[in-house]
């Protein structure tokens, strides 16, 4: 990707476009996609993140979810930012609370993004596989977080979900500088 593409801003509607949706996911139902702006314009407070320091810069928030009932969840967000170093801000923050966790271990994720981080661990309360991971790709920071049974949820499965998350990332800010602001 050129520099150009890594720093240009997506806008709502990219966002929506980066995000999973239909068959995706092979085995589960896209059952959720949404796009927010990152703060309330009511009150101006942050629904980019539970923590107000993951929404400084940050513009856009879309989240897409799969499921199968009973056997798994996984959630894919996105966050865009206003530039890259808010959006390194943000990834640096989740990656500090994420290694916090002791319950979860390193797993490798391949050459995806710019930065990049992958936990697997047990859910609590059920003692299912529970991945997280989160990549950073030019001004945008993605999240997954999954759950469920071990045919959905896997270091190799997360690695997969990951490359074709950053790849619709990619594409989107490559569009996003294409377009031109």
């Amino acid at each position: 990707m050129t520099g150009a593409a890594l720093s240009a801003v997506l806008s709502e509607r990219q966002v929506a476009g980066a995000l999973p949706e239909g068959a995706a996911v092979s085995g589960l139902k896209n059952g959720m996609r949404s796009v927010i702006p990152a703060r309330d314009p009511g009150t101006g407070a942050c629904v980019a993140g539970e923590d107000e320091a993951l929404c400084a810069g940050a513009m856009t928030t879309g989240a897409s979810v799969f499921v199968t009932r009973g056997e798994a969840n996984v959630n894919f967000a996105l966050t865009a930012y206003r530039d890259r170093k808010a959006a390194a801000a943000a990834y640096a923050l989740v990656l500090k609370r994420d290694q916090a966790d002791r319950a979860q271990r390193d797993v490798a994720l391949g050459a995806v993004g710019e930065r990049r981080h992958g936990r697997l661990g047990t859910f609590e309360t059920t003692g299912d596989p529970h991945a997280r991971a989160t990549v950073l790709v030019g001004t945008t920071v993605l999240s997954i977080d999954a759950f469920g049974k071990a045919k959905y949820v896997s270091g190799e499965r997360l690695a997969a979900y990951a490359t074709m998350f950053v790849k619709r990332s990619e594409q989107a800010l490559q569009h996003a500088a294409e377009a031109g602001p």
